[in-house]
Order: C-alpha cells, then structure tokens, then sequence
C-alpha cells in the first residue's frame, strides 16, 4: 500500500456517497475544515466525525451533513490535517495538510494544499 505522502505527492482520486468519504489510504487525522466547520471530535458519536479503517482506505463520515456536496462547492474543497501511520503525531513537522476536492459522479480529487489555501490552525 502506498504511504499517504507518495500519493499525495502525484495527486490521488478517492469517492464520496452523502456525507461519506472514502480516501484511498489510512492515517491519523487531527483536524477537519468543511466550509466553516473546523472538526477535531472523531469519537463515535452523533456530531463530528467518525472513522473507519479498512485494509487500503478509510472512510470518514461526516455526520454533520446529510450531503457533502450540499455544503462544498465547487470551488471549495474539504480541508484535512493527518499524520502518516506511524509517524510521531506531536511533531508539528510531520503534519499533512491536503484537501478532497468533490468531482462529478461521486469522485474526488486528493491533493496535497496549496500554500495560498487558508488552513486555521
């Protein structure tokens, strides 16, 4: 399985159902943005988000949102702050800032952020 940053590095394609998101690698994420909405709770509940892991790929749930596509325009993106699997989480250094742009026919485009993209940290 290739390493988020390897895939990240060439541009990856994952896909989107609703409020679900199915990115084509696993790490540990720390923060996400949709629209206005920073999100740092991934424990299982009724808000924020929840995570599942599976061999090659994660899906995130947004349960804030019935549609994803409702919330994120076309010129906007859900932003992501993860850590690659295995890698020390409490150095700064090693965050990941990369955005899932939401495409036609439920695809998405991963990419790495531009360094014009607002992140709030």
């Amino acid at each position: 399985m290739a390493s988020l940053s390897e895939l990240l590095a060439q541009g990856t394609d994952g896909m989107f159902f609703g409020n679900r998101l199915i990115l084509p690698f696993r790490c540990e994420l720390l923060k996400v943005i949709i629209d206005d909405d920073i999100i740092t709770d991934f424990s299982t509940s009724e808000r924020g988000i929840v995570l599942r892991y599976a061999d090659g790929f994660m899906d995130v749930y947004c349960l804030d949102y019935k549609n994803l596509k409702d919330a994120v325009s076309k010129f906007e993106a859900v932003k992501f702050i993860a850590v690659e699997n295995g890698e020390d989480i409490f150095d700064e250094g090693k965050h990941i800032k990369f955005v899932v742009y939401l495409k036609e026919k439920n695809k998405t485009r991963i990419e790495l952020a531009d360094k014009d993209i607002l992140f709030f940290e």
